[in-house]
């Protein structure tokens, strides 16, 4: 049975590296460059999410979706990022009409950079033959 291998590509060309080395066994992989240093780095990221569905009545239902999720780069002089979002729907049957409105607001915040809010809405109806 033969080892499990990735291929690192690169400008220089392309090496094949056994999956289960750990980054110190792989820097001995990486071709000597003249003034390089490898560092080791651990990158972090968290996420969280919360939904549910409701039915109002046998025609009707709404749901909510929440998340939440934070990235620290372990680059020293990394830039940590949060995101998150709400969304929230409405669900109506009108026999083999159906109609649907749903409403989210995302954003994200990059530390000492850039931040973002989006909102957006979506109004569906369609018919069942």
């Amino acid at each position: 049975r033969g080892a499990a291998m990735m291929e690192d590509r690169h400008e220089r060309g392309s090496m094949l590296v056994p999956r289960d080395l750990r980054f110190k066994e792989i820097a001995d992989y990486i071709p000597p460059v003249p003034g390089a240093v490898i560092y080791r780095t651990r990158d972090e990221s968290y996420y969280v999410q919360g939904f549910g569905q409701w039915a109002l009545d046998s025609r009707s239902s709404v749901s909510a979706d929440l998340y939440a999720n934070y990235f620290a780069s372990g680059i020293e002089g990394g830039l940590d990022a949060w995101g998150g979002g709400a969304q929230g729907g409405y669900y109506r049957s009108f026999g083999r009409a159906y109609g649907s409105l749903t409403a989210g607001v995302y954003g994200f915040d990059v530390e000492r950079s850039q931040s973002d809010l989006i909102a957006q809405a979506l109004l569906a109806v369609g018919f069942r033959f």
